[in-house]
């Protein structure tokens, strides 16, 4: 599991287009120096990369888990098939009307961590 985070990636390879090198920008920046090569050659953050395999776009799901935290401000948390309801029905309103996976929850909360999380 990784102990970096994507902001320590960039920070480094902004270091190293400044001119430092992989090796000591690596160690600096506790990122590998392979994941500093792929970046510095085009390759994208993984979240990056697969958000266009996701149904809703990362506006879309900030605005779900704003919506959630509107929700749990009001004393009022939404249940799994609420949050569930709610992008099916963002989605619909696009023509997309296909129903989302039974795992679709879980991602969604992994990508959009928040302390008032569904029950």
């Amino acid at each position: 599991m990784k102990k970096y985070a994507e902001t320590d990636v960039n920070n480094a390879v902004e270091a190293i287009k400044n001119g430092a090198s992989i090796r000591q920008t690596s160690v600096k920046f506790g990122v590998p120096r392979t994941t500093l090569y792929n970046r510095l050659h085009g390759t994208q953050p993984h979240r990056t990369s697969s958000e266009e395999l996701q149904r809703l776009t990362h506006a879309q799901e900030a605005s779900l888990t704003q919506w959630m935290l509107t929700q749990a401000a009001l004393g009022v948390r939404p249940t799994h098939a609420q949050l569930k309801g709610f992008a099916e029905r963002v989605l619909a309103r696009q023509g997309d009307t296909r129903p989302l996976g039974r795992r679709w929850i879980e991602r969604f909360l992994g990508r959009n961590p928040s302390p008032h999380q569904p029950h």
